[in-house]
């Protein structure tokens, strides 16, 4: 479980190789529960991973179109579905759009 958390937090840079936070996790911290919520998560979670979704069609793509894109960043097996629910509920939080065709199940 902890080695899944630091892979969560290191892939958007919320903390460093060594385990350091970095600012961008703080201020999401400082942002929970805040009207700056949403904005907070789009800069700090949400971007970090276009990186991942870059070349995928956010509103129209399928569920398995949305997978590849994560197999094709290196994910593979259970990480694959965590991490696009991942992703799924730091969109919803962030209150940004997407293709009605992705599960967060």
């Amino acid at each position: 479980m902890q080695r899944q958390l630091k892979s969560a937090l290191r892939f958007p840079g919320h903390i460093d190789v060594s385990g350091v936070v970095q600012s961008s996790f703080n201020t999401l911290v400082k942002a929970h529960g805040t009207d700056g919520w949403p904005e907070a998560v789009l800069v700090n979670v949400v971007k970090p991973y276009h990186r991942v979704t870059a070349n995928l069609p956010i509103n129209n793509a399928t569920a398995a179109q949305l997978s590849e894109c994560f197999r094709n960043s290196g994910a593979q097996g259970q990480v694959v579905d965590k991490a696009v629910r991942f992703w799924l509920h730091a969109m919803k939080e962030a209150k940004q759009q997407f293709s009605p065709f992705f599960s967060m199940h």
